[in-house]
């Protein structure tokens, strides 16, 4: 990957980020396709945690190929990107914030990922959330959800990116876009 070792830090941050916010939205999507009672909305939403899943291993191949499989090791090591993909155990805090830093270990014992937001954290609490949700709420809660990936895209986007790695960003944010209107259109029909 060509570009200073600030921007590659800055890049390889940034997509990490969207991994995590693709981890966090497949297992959203899970879990609101599973309840609602649609079998059109049902099907849309497993077929969208599959895509995620897709798009996942299509940022982790390109990085891989880019060289920046490196930089993912390093963070590791300093603790700044967890060691297992997949939301973290822990959530924040009632005033919102994390109870841990970045780097530092939370209850689970893992450290916390540098670049972690607590927007990018929505899988947290979302069972108990949506327990006896209609689906007017879990619609609303999948649009939450589409906006966080949104957001992350959109973050990646603004820094610094091999040019393999903007192609694969920009096609996957047209899909994300597409998904988050279908989503916003569904909520707008069950209100």
């Amino acid at each position: 990957m060509a570009g200073s070792s600030h921007e590659m830090q800055g890049a390889g941050i940034a997509i990490y980020s969207v991994i995590q916010s693709l981890v966090e939205s497949q297992e959203a999507l899970v879990e609101i396709g599973e309840k609602l009672e649609d079998m059109d909305l049902k099907r849309f939403f497993l077929t969208e945690s599959l895509k995620r899943a897709e798009f996942r291993g299509e940022l982790e191949s390109v990085l891989n190929q880019e060289g920046v499989g490196a930089l993912h090791q390093s963070h590791a090591v300093a603790g700044s990107v967890p060691a297992q993909s997949g939301p973290s155990e822990s959530g924040p805090s009632e005033s919102g914030q994390s109870e841990s830093g970045p780097g530092e270990p939370g209850p689970t014992g893992r450290a916390r990922p540098a670049f972690y937001r607590p927007e990018y954290h929505f899988v947290d609490g979302l069972r108990s959330r949506l327990r006896d949700a209609g689906a007017d709420t879990l619609l609303a809660t999948a649009e939450e959800g589409e906006d966080v990936a949104k957001e992350a895209y959109d973050h990646a986007m603004s820094a610094y990116l091999p040019e393999p790695v903007r192609e694969i960003l920009e096609s996957q944010a047209v899909h994300i876009q597409e998904s988050h209107d279908f989503v916003k259109a569904a909520r707008e029909r069950a209100a």
